[in-house]
């Protein structure tokens, strides 16, 4: 069961902001990463707009990798847990059916080499019917139990995602507020990237497009890394 953050707050959200290289006053089309680098400061000023991307955030916080492989370990141990009485009812299951038609098989073997009177034979019907009911009621009453188990397992799972999902975006909120209390930014916009693993750039609402020197997340991160580690 992969766990993935869903980032509430932080900074403003707002409607779509378009950005090209225009926006800085040394344009960094076609440069080195170097020479970008090198000019963030000169982009990246004290009431300017800058933006985070969150999804970088989220997969190199240390804070949200450490809470998410807790989760992620509860989660499975849980998981197999309910995977084992799976298996255990489903063998209890199978033993009380196999006896019972073990009994079906020896009363109509009986019946048919006339073994039994017909009153005999209409007691023995009966025990087996009752017997048959019990299986049934048992059956039920094990469908209801792990079905019971699973939704507890899923309540689990999104009652420690929300809290874990607050505690993260807490930190992020708290760290941005004091990091811009230092820097000044006029702005700072928080943008949906792509999935780290999937090679691509692309930023998603509400920075559509934006000049690389304006992409703050690698301070931040660190700022939060720090502050995480401070702490431990």
């Amino acid at each position: 069961m992969k766990t993935t953050f869903k980032f509430i707050g932080a900074a403003v959200l707002g409607a779509a902001v378009l950005f090209g290289a225009e926006s800085c006053k040394n344009n960094t089309t076609e440069q080195p990463a170097e020479a970008v680098a090198a000019e963030n400061s000169t982009c990246a000023q004290a009431g300017g707009i800058v933006y985070i991307d969150i999804t970088r955030v989220l997969s190199e916080y240390q804070m949200a990798v450490d809470l998410s492989s807790e989760l992620q370990t509860k989660i499975e141990d849980l998981t197999k847990t309910l995977e084992s009485n799976q298996k255990k009812a489903e063998a209890e299951i199978k033993r009380k059916q196999n006896n019972l038609q073990s009994k079906f098989n020896d009363f109509q073997d009986k019946v048919n080499k006339g073994h039994l009177t017909e009153s005999a034979a209409s007691v023995k019907y009966q025990e087996l019917q009752k017997l048959e009911n019990e299986y049934n009621t048992f059956l039920s009453q094990k469908d209801q139990e792990l079905a019971q188990e699973q939704l507890a397992l899923q309540n689990t799972y999104n009652e420690e995602m929300f809290v874990m999902n607050n505690i993260v975006n807490d930190a992020i909120n708290t760290f941005i507020k004091k990091y811009n209390a230092q820097k000044g930014y006029a702005m700072i916009l928080i943008s949906q990237g792509d999935a780290p693993e999937d090679g691509a750039t692309t930023l998603g609402n509400p920075v559509l497009t934006a000049d690389p020197s304006l992409d703050i997340t690698s301070d931040v991160i660190a700022g939060l890394n720090d502050e995480y580690n401070a702490t431990k």
